[in-house]
């Protein structure tokens, strides 16, 4: 008979796995070149220039998150 995973364990791993990939994708190094082949506006532009674009992006969204709060 097959033994059934711990499911307290399972939780914690997905909640490791899912914390890591959230990391991952809020460094802007990672994304810029993701951003660069896959979105067409973004196609010719330098990689700086869309790391930038990311962080305009962010510091907008927190200023509206802090003004709501």
């Amino acid at each position: 008979m097959r033994k059934l995973p711990d499911i307290h364990k399972l939780k914690e791993s997905e909640y490791t796995y899912g914390q890591k990939f959230k990391q991952l994708f809020q460094n802007k190094k990672f994304l810029a070149p993701i951003f660069k082949n896959v979105v067409a506006e973004y196609k010719d532009l330098p990689l700086e220039e869309i790391e930038n674009l990311i962080l305009s992006v962010i510091r907008k969204a927190f200023k509206r998150r802090r003004m709501r709060l």
